[in-house]
């Protein structure tokens, strides 16, 4: 993966007004300790979501009811298909899809250790009722991934994120860090634009609002484009973390 560093300079030289020299370097962990976090720290963390390799095993497959009667269906390639993850003790990248799952690295290897089902796909989804959570599977969902990348001591959904942000005026305002939400529907972080005319943004995510780039982009944490007049046209707002630090 090019090194992030590129990415924030493009930023920065795009209009947004902070240190070129910030350089991000490659591995961590989120906790949930709410202290104050930096641009650089959100990017690294979204980026070791992003990259990080794992080894599921048959033990780590579940499709049934959870003791509370929730419906857990894990994206294993054998059920989900292609972007599915190995159950065969092979090498898969980046932390799987969870619905409501907010799991930090080390929760989710622990997970893996102790033979927990690893993620929670929905092949049929009804739009107008969320399906119920689970306690049983690990990874995070869209704004699992933003929760840990801004250190929440608790994670919130796309439509209580006002908790702990503001909106910005414009999508021009992003600065590395920042989010793009769309209320109960989905929410992206923001690394940089990819034109000087910001018509164009590279973002992590978990998942995919756009249904339309490879499989392998909608059931991993990952970086993705989105076109401007694709995220305002489907009401995606953008957002700044109040205690991010500047």
């Amino acid at each position: 993966m090019r090194p992030l560093y590129l990415f924030l300079i493009l930023a920065f030289a795009t209009g947004c007004a902070h240190d070129p020299a910030v350089k991000v370097s490659p591995g961590t962990d989120s906790a949930r300790d709410g202290r104050p976090v930096t641009r650089a720290e959100v990017l690294q963390i979204a980026q070791a979501y992003a990259e990080h390799q794992w080894r599921g095993t048959s033990t780590n497959i579940y499709h049934g009811l959870d003791a509370r009667g929730v419906r857990v269906d894990t994206p294993d390639m054998e059920w989900w298909g292609p972007g599915g993850w190995y159950a065969d003790g092979s090498v898969s990248t980046g932390i799987p899809y969870c619905w409501n799952g907010d799991s930090t690295l080390a929760e989710f290897d622990a997970a893996i250790s102790n033979g927990l089902p690893v993620g929670c796909m929905f092949k049929k989804l009804d739009r107008k009722h969320d399906p119920p959570d689970s306690d049983l599977p690990a990874g995070v969902d869209c704004s699992g991934l933003v929760s840990r990348c801004w250190r929440l001591k608790e994670r919130k959904s796309t439509y209580d994120m006002s908790d702990v942000s503001y909106q910005l005026p414009t999508l021009d305002a992003l600065c590395p860090g920042d989010a793009v939400n769309k209320p109960h529907s989905h929410i992206i972080l923001f690394i940089a634009w990819t034109d000087k005319k910001h018509d164009k943004m590279l973002v992590y995510e978990e998942g995919d609002s756009k249904k339309t780039g490879a499989p392998l982009n909608r059931d991993r944490a990952h970086i993705d484009t989105y076109d401007r007049t694709w995220l305002e046209a489907h009401g995606f707002v953008p957002i700044r973390y109040r205690n991010i630090a500047d």
